[in-house]
């Protein structure tokens, strides 16, 4: 497993797995030991899953909060597909699909489902405490789809080329149409049984093979929407050829949505939103006509064809990011409409009826309301506002407006700062654009909101060039990986300069006068680093003796390996703990002290170096912010449940991840149901991530 789950991957003892007659498994977790991380079961699947649409399940557990999240992974090759479980009912059972789109991670190199051969039930500890939990009628399912998605493999389209399908299965299936998943490798005439379009996601290049069933698929009259990147045989096929790229330079060629130029399609609304970062420019090469551009922030056109209509289908000059408001949707059902007509009717009546839901979350929206006296926080990934139509002064009136007392604003990164700073390598357009933190501040003085800085520590942002990054590496400042290989997007934690350029920054911000400082990252990537020479030197020198054979000796020897983790632990630990004891020190009033953490108490000390509850047991934070970014409210309160009891005397405003749902026309459902679930455990506040347009539409439905 990659990751987190990698540093989770230990032997699971005193676990015990027993089928029944009734095909009913069992997994029992012996949680109360402290040392078993997590339970599973590995299960064939006979024949693989290239002829299925996923895997349905019944599922029953006594004790969620035992249980930090659930996972299901599908075998395949060398690797693995997986998607976590939103279980909602305690003690009772409960029926449970994951469709090949949910399964949208990927950990090694996982080769179709042709070859998912078996799968792998998993739950996480989050407590320490024995518990179980029970599946039973597992089977495969298949869906009467009309809309085929081709999943491009990991090796041809990287790791997030995963996700693009995913958005386009989640916005179909708000407007109720079933969308098949086929992996490239697995295509076959048969598998487009029945199918009237295939939607190219993110294809950049595709085996031979699948190209002339293509080819002969819209032969015969089959459809195509094409993405962004194509191989030049899928542009010929659509018709469309590639001239070059587009990316925006200034605030005003920010690209804001779709467009509707010339004819259009059929119910094509004249505006649809998606903040997409770049674009191809492509003209047509035979008949064709463009029926949307890119729009600027003030919707005019920014010259670049954003979807162009062809003989053969739909090309789009870049990836769909997905989205469930009206305009979106409207957009997505004239495609659709577009590329398989006789679908046409079937939306007429599913839009009625996702109105309909939307009304009814839009009602209990208004019944939760916002409570006074609550603190609303909201974390702020961008650092000149949420977005290109909406500067710092736009951004914190609408926070003023929908009740939101807090802001945490994302303006610092390792290696660049978007403020004068004397500490951090200021980013370059801070010149043109302006001080970041001084046009943030001024927002939140004038409509009386909080501002905490966010600080992104160890990882180098995006702004950061890449000689500072090879800079820093050989100034042995970047991390090692434990394969030996170089990681110069992180700063070593080790390291003692790089911690004190984390603590430098703090302080920075605290004199500027803001009202709290945030933690962010303040942990290690995971457990494949840092093994540098830096940090054997100073892992010797700590424990006073010499590791020969550097890293092996860390995993194999227990006694060493625990000596290990201790360090990590205390590097990260040494920075906060740096940070609250410098600014107590200081006269006058000091700022906040926050971090965003990792929901999971147990696992996160030892898997990331990340001993929250000791910072709070210390008292070194003031409050504290786990990210709780599930789909389900039974978990989420599980999780809660132990991070108020780790946190103690610590304020806790737990995260609840908007931005990290699908967007699948849910959202006010979640966030009214998880805010209820905030207030019913008597805490007084909680933090969305993250401001955007999305939350900015689910924001107002609480003050409407």
């Amino acid at each position: 497993m990659r990751g987190v789950a990698m540093a989770l991957c230990v032997a699971v003892m005193g676990l015990a797995a027993r089928a029944q007659e009734s095909g009913e498994i069992r997994l029992e977790a012996g949680f109360a030991t402290g040392t078993v991380e997590r339970v599973f079961r590995d299960i064939p699947i006979p024949g693989g899953l290239a002829d299925f649409d996923g895997l349905e399940f019944d599922f029953k557990c006594d004790d969620l909060a035992a249980f930090s999240s659930f996972t299901l992974y599908f075998r395949s090759g060398g690797g693995w597909y997986s998607a976590r479980l939103a279980p909602e009912q305690e003690g009772r059972w409960e029926h449970i699909r994951v469709a090949k789109s949910d399964a949208s991670d990927e950990e090694g190199h996982p080769s179709g489902w042709r070859n998912a051969k078996s799968y792998r039930i998993c739950g996480w500890r989050g407590a320490k405490r024995n518990a179980s939990f029970q599946i039973s009628n597992v089977k495969p399912f298949r869906e009467n789809a009309k809309i085929a998605v081709l999943r491009a493999t990991s090796e041809n389209a990287g790791r997030d080329a995963a996700l693009w399908p995913r958005n386009f299965a989640a916005t179909l299936g708000v407007l109720g149409i079933a969308a098949r998943q086929i992996v490239d490798s697995d295509l076959t005439e048969s598998a487009l049984d029945g199918i009237r379009a295939v939607i190219l996601p993110y294809n950049p290049s595709l085996p031979p093979k699948a190209f002339n069933i293509l080819k002969d698929f819209t032969s015969h009259g089959g459809k195509l929407l094409v993405c962004y990147v194509m191989p030049q045989e899928v542009s010929r096929l659509i018709g469309v050829r590639r001239v070059g790229d587009f990316v925006p330079s200034t605030p005003d060629t920010t690209i804001t949505g779709f467009l509707r130029v010339g004819k259009g399609l059929a119910g094509q609304p004249d505006f649809a939103p998606q903040g997409s970062w770049r674009a191809v420019r492509a003209e047509l090469t035979g008949d064709g006509d463009v029926v949307a551009d890119w729009a600027d922030r003030n919707r005019r056109s920014l010259g670049v064809p954003a979807l162009i209509r062809t003989p053969t289908g739909l090309y789009m000059s870049h990836i769909w990011r997905g989205g469930a408001s009206r305009e979106q949707l409207a957009f997505m059902q004239a495609m659709v409409a577009s590329l398989a007509p006789e679908l046409r009717g079937n939306l007429e009546a599913v839009e009625r009826k996702a109105e309909q839901r939307a009304a009814e979350q839009r009602r209990l929206a208004r019944s939760v309301g916002l409570k006074p006296g609550e603190r609303r926080f909201v974390w702020c990934h961008t650092p000149y506002g949420y977005d290109a139509e909406h500067d710092w002064e736009a951004s914190v009136k609408l926070m003023k407006d929908t009740g939101y007392t807090d802001l945490i604003a994302n303006l610092c990164w390792g290696g660049v700062a978007y403020y004068r700073s004397s500490v951090l390598p200021v980013a370059s357009f801070v010149k043109t654009s302006g001080d970041a933190l001084d046009l943030c501040l001024a927002a939140c003085r004038r409509h009386g909101i909080r501002l905490h800085v966010w600080k992104v520590c160890w990882k180098m942002g995006s702004s950061v060039s890449d000689a500072y990054r090879k800079k820093m590496q050989a100034a042995g400042r970047t991390q090692v990986l434990s394969n030996g290989k170089p990681d110069n997007g992180w700063f070593c934690p080790s390291n003692p300069e790089n911690r004190q350029v984390e603590v430098d920054t703090m302080l920075e911000l605290a004199r500027r006068g803001v009202d709290g400082v945030h933690f962010d990252y303040i942990r290690y990537d995971g457990s494949g680093s840092c093994f540098c020479d830096g940090c054997r030197r100073r892992f010797e020198t700590k424990i006073g003796a010499s590791v020969p054979d550097w890293p092996k000796d860390l995993k194999n020897d227990a006694a060493l390996n625990r000596k290990w983790l201790d360090f990590r632990r205390d590097n990260i630990s040494a920075v906060v703990r740096s940070v609250y004891e410098r600014l107590k020190s200081g006269k006058g009033a000091r700022p906040l002290i926050s971090a965003a953490v990792f929901p999971a108490v147990e696992s996160c000390p030892d898997a990331v170096g990340q001993d929250w509850p000791l910072w709070c047991r210390k008292g070194w934070l003031d409050f504290v912010c786990p990210m709780d970014y599930t789909l389900s409210t039974a978990l989420f309160r599980g999780q809660l449940q132990a991070q108020i009891e780790a946190a103690g005397k610590v304020k806790v405003y737990p995260g609840i991840g908007l931005s990290c749902w699908v967007d699948d026309g849910e959202d006010l459902r979640r966030l009214s149901e998880q805010i209820e679930v905030v207030r019913g455990l008597g805490l007084d506040g909680f933090t969305v991530f993250a401001l955007s347009a999305r939350a900015a539409t689910a924001f107002r439905a609480f003050v409407e």
